[in-house]
């Protein structure tokens, strides 16, 4: 018999910042469209409470100076995101904790057809990720609920989570469902 700690299995601090002239998602009403569930209101940390993991915003939301940004100005690498974290992420640490930093921006220099990213390849944590607005951005339902999938997606992989057809690189591994979402 193990007692009652928290109903949640994981508490996590989140972090968001965003580029100038991005409005972050903040939630959306799953009751907007077609689902098959109930209609609620989700945000980041709403969803995740309901998989059992609490977020807890860090209280800090900062605007992300693009400097030193390859030309375009709005297109991020992998390398400038990572070094934007390591600048502007405030519970930033090379050390193991559960925080995580989202970053809203326009578009990486992948362009437009990608979503989302976790760029943080660096050290023993995954500790970083964005969106872009380019791909997902607008306020109509279908963009809100691609906006929270977005983030709540690529979120995921801070926790080491896997696409469903890259099961295969799992330790242990486990079979691949490429067609699933």
């Amino acid at each position: 018999v193990c007692n009652h700690f928290n109903r949640a299995f994981r508490t996590v601090r989140l972090e968001q910042d965003s580029t100038a002239g991005i409005v972050p998602f903040t939630t959306y009403n799953t009751g907007s469209l077609p689902s098959g569930g109930p209609a609620r209101v989700l945000s980041i940390n709403t969803a995740y409470q309901e998989a059992g993991v609490e977020m807890i915003n860090a209280g800090i939301s900062n605007v992300v100076p693009i400097v030193n940004i390859t030309p375009p100005a709005t297109k991020w690498s992998d390398a400038e995101l990572h070094a934007s974290m390591v600048n502007n992420f405030s519970l930033y640490q090379s050390l193991p904790q559960w925080a995580v930093w989202l970053l809203h921006a326009y578009e990486h220099e992948l362009g437009p057809g990608l979503y989302g990213i976790m760029f943080d390849q660096q050290g023993l944590q995954r500790q970083g990720c964005a969106v872009f607005y380019r791909g997902i951005g607008g306020v109509s339902a279908e963009q809100r609920r691609l906006q929270l999938y977005t983030t709540v997606h690529e979120l995921g992989h801070c926790f080491n989570l896997l696409h469903s057809w890259q099961k295969s690189y799992a330790t242990p591994p486990k079979p691949n469902i490429p067609g699933s979402l």
